[in-house]
């Protein structure tokens, strides 16, 4: 396609992107327009775009109107009887007589495999050409599920399997042991290995790679079809190039009768294309997409924990600058996506940070007490601008060094002494502060070693236990409490078994766990964040952050099992990155719930697009691999909000959202009977311009709704507004009006350990209000509404009302406390410097037009557009004006 014509269709392109239902002829009429104030208008070159792009515009229109049709070719072959054969059941037999799994582990991969497997290609046809994606948990081992999925499909008929392994050597051996162990010696005469383990040296250095060499490559052309071949190799350039040539120079007979399954693992590093232009992808991306053309019968299956680049690949085939000139179609898994379950005693974002609600029927979750924070001044010191460092000046890292040594005795006192322990030291990317780091540290482990037995240590480290004890009992976890005259009793022997590793591309001494049982404190940056095991990861201190989603869950090495010390394990971390993890537990439930959609509607993800919350302050990915994502839409339709986080001490907010309410209650002309009243959507407009919403409400945003309701005005004409009020009747009126009304005061204590500037209720909705504006004779005659589920409140109130929207304001009593005085209570005094207002949102299910939605998700354009970050990108916008 010529430079010009190009420019043409991307500018039809962008229009059309910003319309709500394709309309060729109008996008074309913008474009005419915008040429003719440019003098560069060729009417002949418009009409040839309009006629390449109407074809390919219906098709788009047909998938988007209709997202099943594409769905419904693919027909289901797997059947686990028909298709059963050696490799699954002793697999099976293997996890759970050797390795010692639960019947219900084995279960949960035996189902999850199965799902996958029906998924792929049928090996029974000669062409078939699929693209997946599975999506785990960070540390959730996403291996088990490979292994599985490895052996159903070669049970099933394939017989050739490449298995790309990261981007290191150290990380391409694991998992070529891994399978070595699992699958390959349960039954060694079925399977031709075309890669081994590493070498390495006493020192963990690496002699020899057994990644795919010349001598190996020799034997494939030669392989009978009916042994199964196993290759795992790095994503590296060369080693993949050398793989493609020697399958493309195998006989075509040979060639036909190969049945390629294609793992890749850590499927968002080095896969997807980060390059400037689609035509001219990264070497790697362009490597695995020649692979999967290298035979007519491939399945591609990615496995990652982090899969926002995944989803915003380029959905359709674009021509690449290659050796052949073919198209190559980029990775984008087009044929279906499938999230694992979360394994049971899994500890991942949610369970570790917590999640706010996604809405109200949400009821989000709190995090374990296991996170400390890195104070700012530490920070400062941490990374020093010029001179040395003294752990005197980070008294947290000193801490937790002490905490680990009582983790580590701990864990020898409960009978565990045959398991590794870790702690986990990344404060940043930099070698050379590793290096800084090292002596430090050292020194510290060496005090502690001479300190032993001394009654000051033994006093600090008592308080330490006892505090921290208090916190995380183990009884909520079934582990065996532990006193510390108990814990003391393995001081000395615990202390003598910490070791230091500096773990960087430049260190000698590197980390290995092959040996006996030992307890690693291990400094580090970018190797340890990524694919590595930190084996009986306990303690973590850690100062990095990251401004993309995947970077920054990718570090998070402390997620995965903890079984027998779940009480003892703590996080050192700076407030700003322990409160983007709880920020993206919410992305991560969210992106779950988005894919489990694809099951329940039977459609794939070529028929409509993952959405990806977008945050402030955060990347999802790097900029290149969001080239093909564009803004999708969020709809309030059936949702119900709330505010639950106010700003307590800052007077002016709290006063200024008083007195929007009470513009609001006024305008609605709300009865001091009823506290009910009536308003049209321009009033309701101008409250959401007046009332401060806390920015951590992401879905409450002000100038969404506001866009919102003005966008959907039509269908939400009148809103009923109704100032809650306290079961208690004698609850005392509020010393101020609201509005025409002198409310009595909800009372919304706040939670303990949070942020002292901002008030987190954590709950300001009541299933009962659901029904606030139903006429009292018409309201279900229940006294436990608790039995009621939400779905089922707003379809009885939206019979009895119709689809009305309704507002609900709650005046909270700025001196609430908590109702319980139990030392278990997680509450505090509200303690406002004002009356607080909160807001409650009810929007009806129907009646709301579904275009021109405000937007706060990303997700990759299935209409092929392009993503455009800056105003100077869009049409009308020239180099230099």
């Amino acid at each position: 396609m010529e430079v010009k014509e190009k420019r043409y269709r991307d500018t039809v392109e962008q229009y059309l992107r910003q319309q709500a239902e394709p309309d060729l002829e109008a996008a074309l009429a913008e474009t005419r327009e915008y040429f003719q104030d440019l003098g560069a208008l060729d009417e002949a070159l418009l009409d040839k775009v309009r006629e390449s792009l109407k074809a390919e515009l219906d098709e788009r229109v047909r998938q988007i109107r209709d997202p099943y049709i594409l769905s419904q070719s693919h027909a289901s072959w797997y059947d686990e009887e028909q298709h059963s054969g050696i490799h699954w059941p002793a697999l099976s037999t293997y996890l759970n007589q050797t390795k010692g799994w639960s019947a219900e582990a084995v279960g949960s991969i035996s189902r999850s495999s199965h799902d996958v497997v029906s998924e792929l290609g049928d090996p029974a046809t000669n062409e078939f050409d699929v693209r997946g994606l599975v999506v785990g948990y960070v540390q959730s081992g996403k291996t088990a599920n490979m292994t599985g999925v490895i052996a159903r499909a070669v049970d099933a008929g394939y017989n050739l399997v490449v298995v790309l392994a990261g981007t290191t050597d150290k990380l391409r051996h694991q998992t070529q042991e891994r399978l070595e162990n699992d699958l390959v010696r349960r039954n060694p005469h079925n399977w031709q290995q075309l890669t081994k383990r590493n070498e390495y040296a006493a020192d963990g250095s690496l002699i020899e790679s057994g990644d795919y060499k010349g001598e190996a490559s020799k034997k494939l052309p030669n392989i009978a079809t009916s042994v199964t071949m196993l290759a795992v190799t790095k994503k590296h350039s060369a080693l993949l190039r050398r793989l493609i040539a020697d399958i493309k120079k195998s006989p075509a007979p040979f060639r036909n009768k190969l049945r390629m399954l294609v793992i890749d693992d850590e499927a968002d590093q080095a896969s997807p294309n980060a390059g400037k232009f689609d035509e001219d992808p990264t070497i790697t991306n362009r490597r695995i997409r020649e692979l999967l053309n290298s035979l007519p019968a491939v399945s591609y299956v990615g496995y990652t924990a982090t899969p926002f680049a995944n989803v915003l690949i380029n959905p359709f085939p674009e021509s690449v600058q290659d050796e052949d000139e073919n198209d190559l179609e980029d990775l984008y898994p087009r044929s279906f996506i499938i999230s694992l379950p979360k394994p049971v005693g899994y500890f991942g974002a949610e369970q570790i940070f917590g999640r706010d609600p996604v809405d109200a029927e949400d009821e989000g979750g709190d995090g374990i007490d296991v996170i400390r924070d890195i104070t700012p001044v530490e920070l400062e010191k941490l990374h020093p601008d010029s001179g040395g460092m003294s752990l005197q000046d980070v008294p947290t890292l000193r801490t937790a060094i002490r905490w680990f040594l009582l983790v580590v005795a701990a864990r020898l006192a409960r009978g565990q002494s045959e398991k590794h322990s870790s702690m986990l030291i990344h404060t940043s990317h930099k070698i050379d502060d590793h290096q800084d780091l090292y002596p430090l540290i050292k020194g510290e482990i060496e005090t502690l070693k001479k300190g032993i037995g001394t009654a000051t240590l033994l006093s600090d480290l008592r308080a330490l236990w006892m505090s921290e004890g208090a916190k995380v009992p183990p009884t909520e976890f079934s582990n065996e409490p532990v006193t510390f005259d108990k814990v003391n009793d393995y001081l000395d022997k615990a202390i003598n078994r910490i070791s230091i590793v500096v773990e960087n591309s430049q260190s000698g001494d590197r980390l290995s766990y092959e040996s006996s049982p030992q307890a690693v404190i291990a400094i580090g940056g970018n190797i340890l964040a990524r694919g590595l095991t930190l084996e009986g990861l306990a303690v973590t201190y850690f100062t990095r952050n990251s401004r993309q989603y995947d970077t920054l869950l990718q570090m998070g090495r402390w997620f995965g099992y903890r079984d027998g010390y779940e009480d003892l394990v703590r996080l050192w971390l700076p407030e700003k990155v322990s409160d983007a993890f709880r920020q993206l537990a919410l992305v991560e439930h969210e992106l779950r719930q988005e894919i489990e959609e694809y099951a329940l509607r039977k459609a794939r993800p070529i028929d409509f697009a993952v959405r990806i919350r977008t945050l402030p302050g955060l990347q999802v990915t790097g900029r290149n691999k969001m080239r093909h994502a564009a803004t999708a839409n969020i709809d309030y339709r059936g949702l119900h909000l709330q505010t639950i986080r106010f700003p307590r001490l800052d007077k002016n907010i709290l006063e200024q959202n008083w007195k929007a309410g009470s513009a609001l209650a006024s305008k609605a002309g709300v009865d001091p009977g009823t506290f009910i009243g009536e308003v049209g959507v321009n009033a309701i407009v101008e409250f959401f311009r007046d009332y401060v919403v806390h920015s951590s409400h992401r879905d409450l945003t002000s100038e969404w709704l506001e866009e919102y309701v003005r966008i959907n005005s039509d269908a939400l004409p009148r809103w009923s507004v109704v100032v809650v009020q306290p079961v208690d009747q004698n609850r005392p009126q509020a010393d101020i009006t609201l509005g025409p009304v002198t409310p009595r005061l909800v009372k919304r204590s706040r939670l303990d350990g949070t942020d002292p500037e901002v008030a987190d209720i954590k709950a300001l909705m009541s299933r009962s209000d659901i029904m606030a504006d139903v006429n009292e004779d018409l309201r279900p005659k229940s006294n436990d509404w608790k039995s009621w589920d939400w779905s089922r409140l707003k379809g009885e109130r939206e019979q009895l009302v119709g689809p009305r929207p309704m507002l609900l304001l709650y005046p909270i009593d700025q001196h609430s406390v908590p109702a319980s005085k139990s030392k278990e209570s997680k509450r505090t005094a509200l303690d406002a410097s004002h009356h607080v207002l909160g807001v409650g949102l009810v929007f009806p299910q129907l009646g709301v037009q579904a275009d021109n939605k405000p937007t706060k998700y990303i997700e990759v354009d299935l209409k092929r557009g392009d993503f455009h970050e800056n105003e100077e990108d869009t049409p009308g916008a020239e180099d230099g004006n």
